[in-house]
């Protein structure tokens, strides 16, 4: 709010514009919202094996992360 309080103040933007980029953000949050939804949500769909985090992030694991996959015990 004090943002845009501000650029209204210096003639950068106005309620207008505003009003039409709150609601492009809410549609951009609801179709992304949609596209994960599609791959499952964590009470239905496909639930990937939990190790699978552990997955490409590092090009050689940290021991700590080492550690931690094993006791999960896989």
């Amino acid at each position: 709010t004090r943002l845009k309080t501000h650029l209204i103040k210096l003639g950068e933007w106005d309620e207008a514009r505003h009003t039409a980029q709150a609601a492009e953000v809410v549609e951009d949050v609801r179709a992304a919202n949609a596209q994960a939804e599609s791959h499952g949500t964590l009470g239905s769909g496909n639930t990937p094996d939990v190790t699978t985090m552990f997955e490409d992030v590092y090009e050689q694991m940290p021991w700590h992360l080492v550690q931690q996959r094993a006791e999960l015990g896989h």
